[in-house]
């Protein structure tokens, strides 16, 4: 009964689908209506049920078109769920396709911020080289000329000390004599004197 009805087309098949389930013809609006849909793509078995839910049914179907519409009614429901999963799929496949797309673009920019971090190690090794060819050489030569400096220093600290030791043993007889009262007074000494004289005492009390 309803692949009958579905063999017809635009006004036809909207009469056809009237007449066998309200048992009329359609006025015009109604047929206005479902002409507009069949003509606006919608599939014509959604039409034919959008008729059957359209008002209530006055007069009893016949059993085979009420099963025969029961199960279109089923049909569709699958269908519009199966398309719904596979719109669903397309749109989780068109997210991945745009996460790769994201992956590629971060892994391209990693790879250009590799390759400036290594350009960069490059640049920093080679001033790090020329700052030690420029400064190590002064380094050692102010390492050299410290080194020299200190050993003229101890020269001439060794050679100050065995003046003053020479000096001291000549000069131990008085002090030990006398002390600062066998001098006639260590004011009426010159400075250079004095300070020599309390450097021998230094020396004779160790």
């Amino acid at each position: 009964m309803v692949e009958e009805i579905l063999k017809f087309h635009d006004k036809e098949f909207i009469d056809s689908a009237y007449q066998n389930i309200f048992g009329r013809l359609p006025d015009t609006h109604e047929v206005n209506r479902y002409r507009n849909m069949l003509r606006s793509g919608v599939d014509k078995r959604a039409v034919l049920l959008a008729i059957w839910q359209s008002e209530p049914i006055q007069r009893p179907l016949s059993p085979e078109l009420d099963r025969a519409l029961t199960v279109l009614q089923t049909e569709m429901k699958r269908e519009r769920g199966f398309r719904g999963k596979m719109e669903r799929g397309r749109r989780l496949e068109q997210r991945i396709h745009q996460i790769d797309w994201k992956i590629s673009e971060i892994r391209q920019t990693f790879d250009e911020l590799s390759e400036q971090l290594t350009r960069l190690g490059v640049r920093v090794d080679n001033v790090g080289q020329e700052i030690h060819e420029k400064t190590y050489p002064g380094f050692v030569q102010l390492q050299q000329s410290a080194d020299e400096l200190q050993r003229s220093i101890e020269d001439k600290l060794s050679a100050l000390e065995a003046r003053v030791g020479g000096r001291a043993g000549q000069l131990e007889p008085v002090v030990c004599r006398g002390g600062s009262a066998s001098i006639a007074g260590m004011a009426d000494l010159p400075g250079g004197a004095q300070r020599l004289v309390r450097r021998v005492r230094s020396l004779t009390v160790r």
